[in-house]
């Protein structure tokens, strides 16, 4: 793991090519994907929300899961509905240690899985 400074740097240099999110139906739940080829900080997670991520809290209850523990794909308890079902994003939040929040570093969707 980075020291503090270390990973407030390593954030702001996060690009889009670094991270790679997506959702897909796994046994007929909604499945939160990623792949990080750069830093992943401690505290780093993913999570669903059901409209465009702005605010890094406001992913539907219990559907999240750190990225520094756990192996992708992560199956959430979100039951997949298909093209009738409604659309799903996917964010990857990060810790900024130089503004002490969470700050959303990449997002993906609609998704209707």
């Amino acid at each position: 793991m980075l020291e503090p400074k270390e990973q407030a740097k390593a954030l702001k240099a996060l690009a889009g090519p670094d991270i790679q999110i997506w959702l897909n139906n796994n046994g007929g739940y909604v499945a939160l994907n990623w792949v990080n080829q750069g830093a992943i900080g401690r505290w780093d997670y993913v999570a669903l929300y059901d409209n465009d991520p702005k605010d890094p809290y406001g992913y539907l209850t219990l559907q999240w899961q750190y990225t520094s523990n756990q192996n992708s794909p992560y199956v959430t308890g979100t039951t997949a509905r298909g093209v009738a079902g409604p659309p799903y994003w996917i964010a990857y939040v990060g810790w900024d240690y130089q503004r002490k929040e969470y700050v959303i570093v990449a997002k993906a969707g609609p998704y209707q899985v």
